[in-house]
């Protein structure tokens, strides 16, 4: 059984808690940097199984699965027929929206009925249309805005983090499956 070294499991340790942050924080700079760091980790372990020595069982899978969860969620003709029948789907939005709470409705504002513009609200026990002018109305909304951009960027990060867990379970199966180099690929190197 492989054992891993003291800054082998820091590292992992330390990259979940960057996980953890950016799902938590759900601001677009985390995605952003995570989106990143995804597309350039795919890059390196594409040229690494290409060009790696051998035996490239741990890139090659990390690679293909990586890619493949990546292509399957965020190319939308793909995740539009496939991407939205996968079984963690549900769970990974679940979990996005669980790290953020919806904003509670203004004291004594009850919705009453809505139209292409906007709401009405019976604020008072006045019907009021929400405009600029009725600022707790207006903080209520602005509130569900960055709610409902919070929970978007958290899902991202979410299936950012699933194409990781991807990529590493199909290193870790490529390894497994890999057979070690023989004699003549070794001398050549």
């Amino acid at each position: 059984m492989r054992r891993f070294s003291v800054a082998q499991v820091m590292g992992i340790i330390g990259a979940l808690g960057l996980g953890c942050a950016a799902l938590r924080s759900g601001a677009e700079v985390w995605f952003q940097w995570a989106y990143f760091l995804t597309l350039a980790t795919l890059s390196i372990t594409l040229l690494g199984a290409l060009i790696g020595t051998p035996p490239r069982g741990a890139w090659l899978g990390f690679t293909l699965f990586g890619w493949g969860y990546f292509v399957l969620i965020f190319v939308p003709a793909v995740r539009s027929t496939v991407g939205v029948h996968l079984p963690d789907t549900g769970l990974l939005d679940g979990l996005a929206e669980r790290c953020h709470q919806l904003p509670s409705r203004p004291s004594g504002a009850m919705p009453y009925a809505s139209d292409k513009i906007g709401d009405f609200f019976l604020y008072n026990r006045q019907l009021s249309y929400v405009d600029p002018n009725n600022a707790v109305i207006d903080a209520y909304y602005k509130a569900r805005r960055s709610h409902t951009e919070r929970v978007h960027y958290s899902q991202g990060t979410c299936y950012l983090l699933a194409c990781w867990t991807a990529g590493v379970i199909g290193a870790v199966i490529g390894r497994a499956l890999a057979r070690p180099p023989g004699p003549a690929e070794t001398s050549t190197r």
